[in-house]
């Protein structure tokens, strides 16, 4: 990441060093903790994959009643996505 150190100072801050993503097999988790993260893992994964189709039904609604209900429905639909 991009260290800008005018904006460091402008906040008060100390430069930022990169974080690198956590390992699947992290040593030091026990194997309780590493179900619990391929669980919640899983979990995310089918949610995510149930709201595109829920997304892509929700949206052809939209577009064949033009109600504009359906279409609030749908963007809090694509929020909701995205926050997951």
């Amino acid at each position: 990441m991009k260290d800008l150190p005018e904006l460091n100072a402008l906040f008060n801050t100390e430069p930022m060093t990169e974080i690198l993503p956590m390992p699947l097999d992290k040593p030091g988790l026990s194997a309780d903790q590493q179900d619990d993260f391929e669980l919640a893992r899983q979990t995310l994964r089918r949610v995510i994959t149930k709201g595109n189709n829920i997304l892509d039904d929700i949206s052809e609604l939209s577009r064949n009643s033009e109600h504009p209900r359906n279409y609030e429905v749908t963007g809090q639909i694509m929020k909701t996505l995205s926050d997951t």
